[in-house]
């Protein structure tokens, strides 16, 4: 509280705040105002990491639940070719007829030709979903022309979303992600997001 009035004063009379400077000037406070306001900033941050002293919102608080809401979930690891890849699931896709589900991972998801090696199943009402409506959504990597793997050849993978598109409005109890080795990861389906188009 009394830092803003120090800088009041030093702006209206240099004098009175830089005693001991042989020519105040108003630019001269602002530049001291800053650098003490800088080293309080670091001490007083200091003290409260030292101390763990940890601000804790209201239960009422409506825009920190919210935002808590809207954390994206956490990826998990699954083993695709010999290529270790974290997959994440955003936000949901609801509309009239049907549900779209967008994985993405934290790499290039390796591909068979145009066909997808990842694959998805969900649980609604203990009856288990597959789809083979598949949506790809990127930039295809390792693209070679001419040789006996077809266009996209051995490497190839996307860096982008595969959308999976499943003939239900409900959402899923869990969200599995399996391979071509039946290796699987499964997601919360309650714990991740949706949006209604």
């Amino acid at each position: 509280m009394l830092s803003p009035i120090l800088l009041v004063i030093g702006l209206i009379k240099p004098k009175r705040i830089l005693r001991w400077s042989k020519k105040p000037t108003r630019l001269k406070v602002i530049g001291w105002w800053f650098l003490f306001a800088f080293f309080y900033m670091m001490f007083f941050g200091f003290l409260l990491k030292v101390t763990g002293y940890e601000v804790k919102s209201s239960d009422n608080d409506k825009s920190t639940q919210i935002a808590e809401n809207n954390k994206p979930p956490k990826g998990k690891k699954l083993e695709v070719r010999g290529k270790k890849l974290t997959f994440y699931i955003d936000t949901i896709v609801v509309n009239d007829s049907c549900i779209k589900i967008p994985l993405h991972a934290d790499g290039a998801i390796p591909m068979d030709g145009m066909k997808n090696i990842v694959k998805m199943r969900i649980e609604v009402d203990k009856q288990v979903l597959e789809t083979n409506d598949i949506e790809i959504s990127g930039i295809m990597t390792g693209l070679e022309l001419g040789n006996n793997e077809g266009m996209t050849g051995k490497d190839a993978g996307l860096l982008g979303n595969l959308y999976f598109t499943f003939p239900t409005t409900k959402m899923p109890n869990a969200i599995i992600v399996y391979n071509n080795d039946n290796k699987s990861i499964e997601f919360d389906g309650k714990a991740i997001r949706y949006t209604r188009q």
